[in-house]
């Protein structure tokens, strides 16, 4: 079976304490969020977060990144968020956006914890080098959070397989 960044990214928010993840589309606990980054998809995502009131992840499943050199450098976007008790003050959303960063920082630990173990999936993760993330509310009913964009880089060959070709 092949790796999936977005199952891992998953798996975590199951067995991290502050999120409980439960699988499934009708689930009450479900914490984890796989959407397309078009505007349907985002706008169905934030339709349904405004009822929402436990914290959650989101992550896009579009596939991007840089081809060169004979390698393939994917990116992969998640969001942590946190809800506000309210926007009418600043010290609540600040309080949330720094409960979301440190969301981002466990996850960030658990994905080094794993590399340290040998999770030869996420060997080609750099977390030592510099990843930038970026703040991201209110979004509906006090939601607040912060991305962060990973960079998965692996060799990949580029050569014409010729039984896919009619000559």
């Amino acid at each position: 079976m092949n790796f999936r960044f977005e199952n891992f990214v998953e798996h975590w928010c199951e067995i991290y304490k502050p999120l409980q993840h439960v699988p499934g589309e009708r689930s009450k606990n479900k914490r984890f969020f796989l959407t397309d980054t078009t505007y349907l998809g985002m706008s169905d995502f934030m339709a349904n977060i405004g009822s929402r009131t436990s914290s959650c992840v989101v992550m896009e499943s579009s596939v991007e990144g840089t081809v060169k050199g004979g390698f393939d450098m994917q990116q992969h976007t998640v969001y942590f968020f946190a809800k506000a008790e309210s926007t009418q003050n600043g010290a609540d959303a600040r309080e949330a956006m720094l409960t979301a960063k440190g969301y981002m920082h466990e996850f960030l630990a658990y994905m080094r914890k794993k590399q340290e173990e040998g999770m030869q999936e996420l060997q080609h993760f750099d977390l030592d080098e510099r990843n930038g993330y970026l703040s991201i509310g209110p979004l509906y009913n006090n939601w607040y959070g912060v991305y962060i964009t990973l960079e998965d880089v692996r060799q990949t060959l580029l050569c014409v397989n010729k039984d896919n070709y009619i000559e």
